[in-house]
């Protein structure tokens, strides 16, 4: 079997269920043993390099753990990356998936996450006991680590501010640290998540006391809307790919359930992702949209909504009526703003394009759109997944529904002026993609090339890719 730790770093493929009995490393022990017995000197040089070119983790589950913790300090102060859990949810090996039938055992070894250990509680005789040793173990670090040179990690879910506050104070004690990456608890607690932060700047000597508030908004336009863009409202491109979209689903902005970006902490395990947990991780990638300024002033919302909606794609997985809800939500000026739209028609609003009245209600949001956005710096996809409902036809008849779907859309677009940009990505007939965009643009517009999404593949159906036999050009210009 593959080390599952590879295969984590690699993107957790093949690791959705493995026997309890099962070590997270199938890797062939090391050397050690024998590297030790060489000579004296090969033995100092030997825990030199394996303590200080690995990554460890320590996890603790109660007090017990740390008085069976047997490494010298001379050890501790060659380790350049360290992690310590002090509690592990939902199992004890720090797997994060929850699975099972009954939703409570953790989905990678299913242990029943019932006896997984609880939030700390600093006022709770476990909680002070697990608090007493790791201040010991901290005091150890105090005196062996050298400063700037320890990466560390440390995990443990808490119940409240002063538990919390209680296991992040014997990090101000250590020397200077190279990384620092804290996590608290589960799910979103704003105090908890600033406490993470500061104390984790604090312990790289990042931290900057509060002087006062910077008079940001006095700055020119030009200058706050830079500022802005520079956050997490901008598009960097170096976001997760499923995070570059702005995916809206019943007028909701989706971001929930948002995988771990396994670059938060060394192990890949233990997540640490500030939008799905009480942390801070200095090198999590994860997209954060910072909502709280929203609330600083008109101003700033202005701001806000501006540079979000300009710099970035607005996926529509929805109703185009409800489509056009979302959108009235929005002040005038800020409509103005948007360049990037996809509009993405699942396979089940294929399937039932006439029952909902799609034609109609895709006319309607065409409408609003060419009334109240700058057609002529928009650009919009338009992603029909249609590929599966033509791979199950059983003739070309039972097909003429996608023709006459691409052609209702295709009318829908002609009536919006202006516009210059329009893609269209559907899965079958593909050959009509570039036909669709000029009806819409004009004649003014090259064919090009038919993009294709994968190379053809020996055993794919032709009609996958050419026109249908009923295509007439005026199809698609008639409206």
């Amino acid at each position: 079997m593959k080390c599952l730790y590879i295969a984590r770093k690699d993107g957790g493929k093949g690791t959705q269920s493995v026997p309890p009995d099962i070590p997270d490393c199938q890797c062939p022990k090391l050397p050690l043993l024998r590297l030790l017995l060489v000579s004296r000197a090969f033995y100092q040089d030997v825990f030199q390099a394996f303590y200080s070119r690995n990554r460890f983790a320590i996890r603790i589950h109660d007090a017990r753990g740390f008085e069976n913790f047997h490494v010298g300090r001379r050890i501790q102060g060659t380790l350049t990356s360290l992690l310590v859990r002090l509690n592990c949810w939902p199992c004890p090996r720090g797997h994060e998936e929850i699975g099972g039938d009954d939703g409570m055992r953790c989905g990678i070894c299913k242990y029943d996450s019932r006896n997984a250990d609880p939030a700390m509680d600093s006022t709770s005789r476990a909680g002070d006991d697990l608090l007493h040793w790791w201040r010991w173990f901290a005091k150890g670090l105090e005196s062996s680590i050298l400063s700037r040179y320890l990466d560390l990690t440390l995990i443990c879910d808490v119940v409240d501010r002063t538990s919390g506050l209680a296991v992040v104070e014997p990090l101000l004690t250590l020397p200077t640290l190279k990384g620092c990456t804290i996590r608290l608890g589960r799910g979103t607690n704003s105090a908890l998540s600033r406490l993470a932060e500061e104390y984790s700047l604090r312990a790289q000597a990042l931290f900057i006391e509060r002087q006062g508030t910077f008079p940001f908004q006095r700055l020119p336009e030009e200058v706050r809307l830079l500022i802005l863009s520079y956050t997490h409202l901008g598009d960097h491109r170096l976001y997760p790919q499923d995070s570059q979209l702005l995916k809206i689903v019943n007028n909701k902005l989706v971001n929930k359930d948002t995988p771990c970006c396994r670059k938060c902490t060394a192990t890949r395990i233990d997540c640490c992702c500030p939008s799905t947990h009480v942390a801070y991780s200095p090198t999590c990638v994860c997209r954060h949209l910072p909502f709280a300024l929203l609330l600083v002033s008109k101003q700033m919302r202005a701001d806000t909504l501006r540079v979000l909606l300009s710099q970035n794609t607005l996926e529509f997985l929805q109703d185009p009526i409800e489509t056009i809800h979302f959108l009235e939500t929005f002040p005038q000026e800020a409509l103005k703003s948007i360049r990037r739209i996809h509009f993405r028609l699942s396979e089940d609003e294929i399937n039932e394009w006439g029952k909902r009245d799609y034609h109609e209600k895709l006319t309607h949001l065409t409408q609003y759109l060419n009334a109240n956005l700058n057609t002529r710096q928009l650009s919009i996809t338009v992603i029909l997944e249609t590929f599966d409902v033509g791979g199950y036809a059983e003739d070309d008849e039972d097909l003429r529904i996608l023709y006459e779907i691409y052609r209702d859309v295709t009318r829908a677009f002609r009536e919006m002026t202006g516009l210059e940009d329009i893609q269209f990505d559907v899965g079958w007939f593909i050959y009509l993609e570039p036909i669709m965009r000029r009806a819409v643009l004009g004649r003014g517009v090259e064919m090009g090339l038919v993009r294709e999404k994968r190379p053809y593949r020996e055993g794919d159906p032709p009609g996958c890719f050419r026109l249908p036999v009923w295509y007439k050009r005026g199809d698609f210009t008639r409206c």
